[in-house]
Formats: C-alpha cells, structure tokens, sequence
C-alpha cells in the first residue's frame, strides 16, 4: 500500500519510509515541517555561501521555531517551506528557485502524509 501512495504522489520510497519511522498522531505543525525537511527528495539540495545570510534572515521572521543547525540542509528546507507557506520575498535568485522546488514538493507530500495518516486511521 506504501508503495502505491509513493507512486501516486511521486515520492520517493525512501521519503515514505522517513514518513512511517517518524509520524505519530500527535505531532504539532512544528513537528510535522521538522519530518518533511528530512525527505530525500532535498538530498541534492546544497547552501551556498551566497544564501547563508538570506536563510538567517528568513528564519528570524518564521512562525515556526527551527532547531536545526544553520549549516544544515534540514535548516534551509524548513526555512524555504515556512517562507513558501508564508509567502516571504526572497531576494537570492538561487534560493528563489530552491523555493520554487520545495514548494511543488511540498504538495505532493503533505497529500500523502494525509492518505498515510488516513490508512492508519487517525
């Protein structure tokens, strides 16, 4: 079934199995950005030196706390997410464009963190 959800999102398998390791009915918000940063989808995602000041000031005006590192690339996801949803201006046009990547992501797997919570009726 993990499969078939996988395949009619378009996440990677690897994605699902960080979703079923990590998820539990409680988790806040918070908890829920923190598991999609983990996705494999953004392991080709790099900081570049460029972005590193962009990120901190993106974080600074999150709604959600970020407790990661701000070297990792677990940081710059959970910032790009936060801004996507809050529709922050980015001013580097190549974190605009890693934006752009985890905004689309972002949909498809929040739908099928939905259809695995549905499954395992919560």
């Amino acid at each position: 079934n993990l499969g078939c959800i996988a395949s009619k999102y378009g996440i990677n398998h690897q994605t699902i199995m960080i979703i079923i390791d990590r998820l539990l009915p409680n988790f806040t918000q918070s908890e829920l950005i923190n598991i999609f940063s983990f996705s494999y989808e953004f392991t080709n995602l790099n900081i570049r030196r460029d972005e590193k000041e962009e990120l901190k000031r993106l974080a600074t005006i999150c709604t959600f706390p970020i407790k990661e590192n701000s070297d990792t690339i677990l940081f710059k996801v959970n910032v790009l997410f936060q801004s996507y949803i809050s529709n922050f201006k980015i001013k580097n046009m190549s974190l605009a464009a890693d934006l752009i990547y985890v905004g689309k992501i972002s949909g498809r797997y929040f739908l099928s963190l939905f259809q695995i919570s549905l499954n395992k009726h919560w």
